[in-house]
């Protein structure tokens, strides 16, 4: 399965919003969604508790962001910054991932546009 990071960031978001004392029970939910939540925890991005009944049902309780989450979401959180990483990625062909986002926001930022002197012909190594 390939990480969504529009899901990635819907998660995050919601996981900010939960209150320091409660959690939500993620065990009914689709499989997308549990998938993403234990990458999101594998990255120590959020508090994900798991717990495997006699039954052998699994239980997922997302308790939240923890402090390396809400420095990633940080970078997301605003949509127009999000749109705008997006955007950059697309442009300039390099992938979104946990390591590229804070980059791509901050060349989201800065102009495209390369003026390349035309005395930096192909071929040369000298430049007038």
């Amino acid at each position: 399965m390939r990480i969504d990071f529009d899901l990635v960031r819907e998660l995050l978001l919601i996981g900010e919003a939960i209150p320091e004392d409660k959690y939500l029970n993620m065990s009914d939910r689709h499989e997308k969604i549990i998938y993403h939540l234990r990458i999101l925890g594998q990255l120590d991005l959020v508090k994900l508790e798991i717990k495997r009944r006699r039954n052998f049902k699994i239980e997922y309780y997302y308790k939240g962001l923890t402090y390396k989450g809400h420095e990633f979401l940080s970078w997301i959180h605003d949509q127009k910054n999000w749109d705008l990483i997006k955007s950059r990625s697309k442009q300039i062909g390099i992938p979104l991932n946990f390591k590229t986002i804070p980059i791509l926001l901050l060349l989201s930022k800065l102009p495209l546009k390369l003026d390349i002197p035309s005395s930096w012909s192909k071929g040369s190594d000298k430049m007038e």
